[in-house]
């Protein structure tokens, strides 16, 4: 599960938790039913956060029918509801799947990246046709990541005069042709179920947003970029070169990213998405932010002891009774679905997917 909007379901009352778990399993569903189950493991929690905006408005997406989370193996009748959304933005995922990859090369010549692109091109291809199917501008988006990665070498090269620009100036524009992509996918989408919206403010937040994701990403692998001498944003902007982010550099760039945020939540006022809707994709996209900037030391758990956890957790989890087919898939991946408990205390009524076990596990130890 990747990107900045990552829920955190023991917040959320019940229709929440419903609600957005019907975006996510929908996702994951289409994902696995149009390209086939291995591309499940690039799910994006932004494009979940996506299918959940374009359903907002539309009163028939809000009836959700529990059979779409009911078994991650099922397909049945998922497929009769939200069709465009879901297809749509599975096919957005995978879009952006491939253009990481293909930085990733670009940046490192990544032996990992070059196997995954040849593993996954036939899903690649297919869902830059679909995506086709609903007229979206592919070829711009593809020129779009040229660009960004012509901007990235030229950086890395000292090839670009705006090398010694003020360090916002050099953010902004590195930032542009993500921001630009992600503004495209929003606007594009919104067509799909709107039939009048402001595009100029549709397209603002869909920039904010994608200048978000590009920024945040250059603070999370600022030391492993430098470790392996890749491009980094953060590195070339504020010419930092040091393990340690200075802390002069590391505040004035969260002033920035929390310049940001501020002119998002100002532009909610104009905009037709549903306030409540808005309101949880911001506290969200706020919530992660704050904890990516953060400057208390995160201890991560190793993956290997993840998964056992996550093992751990499944073994000591009730389900609940409206789950049918719990069970079915046992303790691989997807493990099967349902609300459980651990003991006595209720922990967010996780998703029966390995991806959010995974997430939580880390909860484990305490609780036990």
């Amino acid at each position: 599960m990747f990107g900045l909007m990552k829920t955190d379901f023991c917040n959320l009352n019940d229709y929440q938790k419903m609600y957005q778990r019907y975006h996510y399993c929908g996702v994951c569903k289409t994902i696995g039913y149009l390209y086939g189950h291995k591309n499940r493991v690039f799910l994006n929690s932004d494009c979940v956060a996506l299918a959940e905006i374009l359903s907002s408005n539309n009163i028939e997406y809000k009836n959700i029918n529990k059979s779409i989370v009911a078994n991650c193996l099922e397909f049945n009748d998922h497929k009769l509801h939200s069709l465009n959304i879901f297809e749509f933005v599975s096919s957005i995922n995978l879009l952006l799947v491939e253009l990481k990859i293909e930085d990733r090369i670009a940046d490192s010549n990544s032996h990992v990246a070059r196997l995954s692109r040849k593993i996954f091109k036939t899903s690649f291809a297919k869902a830059k046709n679909k995506l086709m199917d609903f007229d979206f501008p592919v070829d711009e988006v593809m020129r779009w990541s040229y660009l960004q990665r012509q901007r990235e070498y030229e950086f890395l090269n000292q090839k670009n005069d705006k090398k010694d620009n003020d360090p916002v100036e050099i953010l902004n524009y590195l930032a542009e042709p993500t921001a630009a992509i992600t503004s495209t996918a929003l606007i594009h989408g919104l067509k799909l179920v709107q039939n009048k919206f402001d595009k100029e403010i549709i397209k603002e937040l869909g920039f904010k947003f994608g200048a978000l994701a590009y920024l945040i990403d250059a603070i999370q692998d600022y030391n492993t970029d430098l470790k392996k001498c890749n491009f980094n944003a953060l590195s070339v902007a504020y010419h930092v070169h040091r393990k340690k982010i200075p802390e002069e550099t590391k505040n004035h760039f969260t002033r920035y990213i929390h310049s940001i945020l501020y002119d998002i939540k100002q532009i909610n006022n104009e905009l037709s998405i549903p306030k409540e809707t808005f309101d949880s994709f911001y506290s969200r996209l706020e919530s992660n932010i704050d904890e990516q900037l953060s400057t208390k030391k995160i201890n991560k758990v190793p993956l290997a002891k993840q998964f056992r956890n996550a093992l751990k957790l499944f073994q000591s989890i009730r389900f609940a009774e409206y789950s049918p087919n719990t069970l079915r898939a046992d303790c691989f991946f997807p493990v099967g679905s349902g609300m459980v408990k651990l003991d006595d205390e209720e922990c967010g009524n996780i998703i029966g997917c390995i991806c959010l076990f995974i997430c939580c596990a880390s909860m484990a130890d305490k609780m036990h």
